[in-house]
């Protein structure tokens, strides 16, 4: 983010660091505070498990949130594969060039592919992938915002001599210290639940029958009715 910004500065970098996770703070408290509100202590670590997936349109919720992952997905496997290639150019590689360099993007692409595939296929529920995961959302909303600042700070001051100086790194331990706490929390919290009986959970797409009704038959059916 800090590379694509037009004025790379710790004013405008702070901004955009701010807003973000003031709309992240927003949105996930809004969907926190309305999932408590409809289900109480029932509610699900994943909402959409709260709802029957024979309605369409909680089929519809799990194809939109289908293909946000479908489309996302690119993203993140370019940041990913651009983070361990520029890990091993620095590790590994004395010369580099541009066929080391192309050979070496598409090994990690394919591995990372392979890899995505094989868990996808393996892991029979998802539910514990995403409350292993959950705990990097702590990592990135505070420790790699806490470390930029960190960092900024003591390249423009580093004996950390002026008020704004001392007022950014006490910002930036204060991130680093509450993201590291969110992070061992909520990792904590998901190997206990994971090893637990409760973390088994029933699938949400179950055919009723071999002769019933299918799901994607209403899924049609409403949308044939709607338009």
């Amino acid at each position: 983010i800090y590379s694509c910004m037009k004025h790379r500065n710790i004013k405008h970098f702070s901004i955009a660091t701010t807003c973000a996770i003031a709309i992240c703070v927003f949105t996930y408290t809004g969907a926190a505070t309305f999932g408590y509100l409809t289900f109480g202590s029932k509610v699900s670590p994943d909402i959409l498990t709260n709802y029957d997936a024979s309605q369409p349109s909680v089929m519809i919720a799990l194809i939109a949130m289908a293909l946000k992952t479908y489309t996302t997905y690119p993203i993140l496997l370019f940041c990913g594969r651009e983070g361990m290639s520029t890990i091993i150019k620095d590790l590994f590689v004395k010369v580099d060039t541009p066929g080391k360099e192309k050979f070496r993007r598409y090994v990690i692409a394919t591995i990372w592919f392979i890899c995505s595939l094989v868990m996808a296929i393996e892991i029979p529920n998802i539910g514990a992938v995403i409350n292993m995961l959950g705990s990097l959302a702590a990592i990135f909303i505070f420790v790699f915002p806490g470390v930029c600042l960190l960092q900024t700070t003591l390249m423009k001051d580093p004996a950390v001599s002026t008020n704004r100086s001392r007022l950014n790194f006490s910002m930036a331990v204060i991130f680093l210290l509450l993201g590291a706490f969110l992070f061992g929390c909520v990792l904590t919290q998901a190997i206990i639940f994971n090893l637990s009986d409760d973390s088994t959970g029933t699938p949400l797409c179950v055919p009723e029958s071999v002769s019933g009704p299918r799901v994607f038959t209403r899924l049609a059916s409403y949308v044939y009715w709607q338009t």
